[in-house]
């Protein structure tokens, strides 16, 4: 707002410094080329709103836009064909007005069918990495629940993400008897941030909405997280048994680029799953303890069996 500001403003003054006579003879060659190059911030901001913030999510108006022309081309190629055949052929005969109304409710019943079409093949033409990226993480998330242990879930909500997105930074802390710990990080310093209070604001907003929290909004700003553009820009809840058991940091693309809704939703079925994940590994986990505590029971039934035996027998 205050790059447009200043933008206009320029232009503005510009405009009424040339539009009085004898003022723009006035004014020195210097000030006219400041007024002037005011006008650069109006682009600027644009820019910088549309590449750093997303305001515009460039991905949705051109895919929209090419969808949508290409879905109204196919479809008046098709009504002019179809006319012209009915025309042609039918013209004569009385089944034309059939044909004609049995040929619109086709193209009415099918056109959900060729939006979801076209938009696949425009996304997979114009987008390909993005849409990889996706299709890469929603396999994961289907495929997390078979996870061996918990640590294997949590290596997968740091790095994989990472990895499909090119992001800057991410992070994972695991509750504990202490509040949240540090448990896995890609581009946060061994001096930054270890621990999170359970009554911290970030957690008790998370467990108020349960969805993902953007980092800037959460008014939550401790002083040892990471600066610059390791800085997260959203948090996610992971919720095992509707208790709050790991929150995950996703920084900004390596570009500087905000995540998009899009993408968040991306990472919040990853997280979804990784819940399911964390639930299961500590499911198998007890079952493991619990097995090996038969065994030692057993163990020692044997070898307290003969014992006993041996005092029933023995003399007084």
């Amino acid at each position: 707002m205050v790059g447009m500001l200043i933008g206009e403003a320029g232009i503005l003054v510009y405009e009424i410094a040339t539009s009085i006579p004898g003022v723009a003879v006035a004014l020195p060659i210097p000030a006219i080329n400041i007024l002037t190059s005011l006008q650069i911030a109006v682009p600027l901001t644009v820019a910088y709103a549309v590449i750093k913030h997303r305001v515009f999510d460039v991905r949705f108006v051109i895919g929209r836009a090419v969808v949508y022309g290409l879905l109204t081309t196919a479809l008046l190629v098709g009504i002019a064909l179809l006319d012209f055949l009915i025309g042609r052929v039918l013209s004569e005969t009385h089944i034309a007005t059939i044909v004609e109304a049995l040929a619109a409710v086709a193209i009415g019943l099918s056109l959900n069918t060729l939006h979801r079409w076209l938009e696949g093949l425009v996304d997979a033409t114009l987008f390909r990495s993005r849409r990889r990226a996706e299709q890469r993480l929603r396999r994961i998330a289907r495929g997390l629940v078979h996870a061996d242990s918990a640590a294997a879930v949590t290596r997968v909500l740091v790095a994989e993400p990472y990895d499909a997105y090119t992001l800057a930074s991410s992070a994972l802390f695991r509750r504990g008897e202490n509040g949240f710990a540090r448990d896995e990080t890609i581009g946060w310093k061994d001096a930054e941030l270890r621990t999170i209070n359970r009554d911290a604001s970030i957690v008790l907003q998370l467990q108020a909405v349960r969805r993902p929290v953007a980092a800037h909004d959460a008014a939550w700003q401790p002083a040892d997280l990471p600066p610059g553009l390791a800085y997260p820009a959203v948090v996610l809840p992971v919720f095992v048994r509707d208790v709050l058991d790991a929150l995950v940091f996703y920084g900004p693309h390596a570009s500087g680029e905000d995540l998009d809704p899009e993408e968040i939703g991306v990472l919040e079925e990853l997280t979804l799953a990784a819940a399911a994940a964390y639930d299961h590994a500590a499911a198998e986990l007890a079952l493991a303890r619990m097995t090996l505590l038969e065994a030692e029971v057993t163990s020692l039934r044997g070898l307290i069996a003969p014992q006993s035996a041996s005092a029933l027998l023995a003399p007084p």
